[in-house]
């Protein structure tokens, strides 16, 4: 059951769109980037609260493919010289590239991954040993390097053992089993990733208080990854809804 709030919410979001994207289009206020970053979360908002309640598929995939080309935007200004900040060219972009998979876009989500990494300073400012790891291996698989993949997946098995990370340490075992093109295991080991899905929408978890807690976004995107690749997988859970996967 999603929160009765929730209409509301995306109501408000409907309604503040446009006004922030004003704002992303003025070269002076938007200077930094800052304007274009909101843009993309409230669109990331409006795609998921907007399946939730109004159960539109369409809305989800082109929200998220928008949202994904606002910070491959930012990213390519970084790289311009515009003051962007820098943790916006991190490996913390893992996260949006898990969005921009959910989109079912996957040359958007190849574009993403083409962009991340190759900033070592920015890397050791901003990302911790997790997030270079993910990032490197999803980027590997786009690039369909799977050898490489691999070799990353060993970096995040050790990174996942964090205590930080333990509500994502199943991401490994998903992972592999898409490189490895295993549908038989993707299968068997993918509730557990759900079950940490669940853990981080407890507590102090990533999730909590988040419209992902209602909603596994970023598993979405990892089965769309699978089907992208050849695999069946039928998955039977709320969290992934069976029409948000291609």
């Amino acid at each position: 059951m999603i929160p009765d709030h929730y209409p509301e919410v995306l109501k408000e979001i409907r309604e503040s769109l446009p006004k922030t994207l004003n704002n992303a289009d003025s070269a002076d206020k938007d200077a930094k980037g800052l304007f274009t970053l909101r843009v993309a979360s409230k669109l990331r908002n409006l795609a998921v609260v907007g399946f939730l309640v109004e159960k539109d598929v369409d809305l989800f995939r082109s929200s998220l493919a928008e949202a994904t080309s606002r910070r491959i935007r930012l990213i390519d200004r970084f790289d311009a010289g515009d003051p962007i900040s820098p943790s916006l060219a991190s490996m913390m972009t893992y996260q949006a590239l898990f969005d921009a998979l959910a989109s079912n876009d996957l040359e958007a989500a190849t574009v993403l991954s083409d962009r991340m990494g190759g900033r070592p300073a920015v890397e050791q400012e901003y990302d911790r040993d997790f997030e270079i790891a993910i990032g490197y291996a999803l980027k590997a698989i786009l690039a369909a390097d799977d050898a490489t993949a691999l070799a990353r997946l060993d970096d995040l098995e050790r990174a996942s053992a964090h205590k930080d990370y333990i509500s994502f340490a199943s991401y490994v075992s998903v992972l592999r089993a898409i490189v490895l093109r295993n549908s038989m295991a993707l299968e068997a080991v993918f509730p557990d990733l759900l079950a940490g899905h669940r853990c981080a929408s407890k507590g102090r978890g990533l999730f909590n208080g988040g419209v992902d807690e209602f909603l596994c976004v970023w598993g979405v995107g990892l089965l769309n990854l699978a089907r992208s690749r050849g695999m069946a997988v039928k998955i039977d859970d709320p969290l992934i809804p069976a029409e948000l996967l291609t």
